[in-house]
């Protein structure tokens, strides 16, 4: 089973704002991934040193904001996994496609998994998520600047590296 975002707040992101969407205040809690799972990892680390201190990913999107899912644990269950997984629960819970899935840090507009991981790695991971579908000008327009600069802005096959590996995150190869 996997993780599920619960909504606690209304939230704006720092250089694109909420839009035209209304925030809500009321909580929505989905499912958190099974402990039986986590047990035999956990008492591992308990053996071997204290557990870090639970770091949520914070995703906000529509006006709202959700405390996903701890990233410790969720880093320990699916390792490098995690990233492509979240895209996917993304798709699944917001309803948002995986081409017009829009995620920002603080600074901006997230455009690899490189991108991603840093993200999840920080010491509070905030996200914002943006159907590309409804973004704005400001927004728009940041993506375009990023996405020029790296020179994948109309690249065939821009999703993949030589290696197989996932190089933009499928809203920028779409881009």
């Amino acid at each position: 089973e996997r993780a599920n975002p619960r909504a606690d707040a209304p939230a704006c992101h720092p250089h694109v704002g909420c839009g035209s969407v209304p925030s809500s205040p009321s909580l929505v809690d989905l499912p958190r991934p099974d402990v039986a799972e986590l047990r035999p990892r956990l008492a591992s680390s308990m053996l071997h040193g204290p557990q870090a201190a639970p770091r949520d990913l914070r995703l906000d999107f529509a006006g709202r904001s959700y405390r996903w899912f701890d990233v410790n644990e969720m880093v320990q269950v699916h390792g490098t996994s995690l990233a492509p997984m979240l895209t996917e629960d993304i798709m699944q819970y917001f309803k948002v496609p995986l081409e017009y899935q829009v995620l920002c840090d603080a600074e901006g507009p997230l455009a690899s998994p490189g991108d991603l991981r840093r993200l999840l790695n920080s010491a509070a991971p905030r996200l914002w998520l943006f159907d590309a579908r409804h973004i704005g000008a400001g927004l728009r327009s940041q993506c375009e600047r990023l996405l020029a600069a790296a020179g994948n802005v109309g690249s065939p096959g821009g999703y993949e590296g030589d290696g197989g590996e996932q190089v933009l995150l499928p809203w920028a190869a779409a881009w």
